[in-house]
């Protein structure tokens, strides 16, 4: 691993337009498993494992996002124009 790619790992990315929801959507699934998880399975060490499998997964899958997409500060919205919202035929 070189020195830019352990910069950019440890760097705040902001969520740039557009990241917010898919950073809800992964965060929503991977609550809904843990849930699962813990409804489904007996209290033990291999339940707080396969939790916290699915809490690193969930982490994992935002910092995808996070370290190679754009962020807030490299990102800016496309100036909105009058007349983009009409339907045209």
């Amino acid at each position: 691993m070189n020195t830019a790619e352990i910069k950019n790992i440890f760097t705040y990315h902001p969520p740039a337009f557009g990241q917010g929801h898919r950073y809800d959507a992964i965060r929503a699934g991977g609550q809904q498993l843990a849930l699962l998880i813990s409804e489904a399975t007996p209290r033990s060490g291999e339940q707080v494992i396969a939790i916290r499998k699915v809490q690193e997964a969930v982490q994992m899958a935002c910092a995808a996002i996070a370290c190679n997409e754009p962020d807030a500060t490299q990102v800016q919205p496309a100036p909105h124009t009058p007349g983009d919202d009409a339907i045209t035929s």
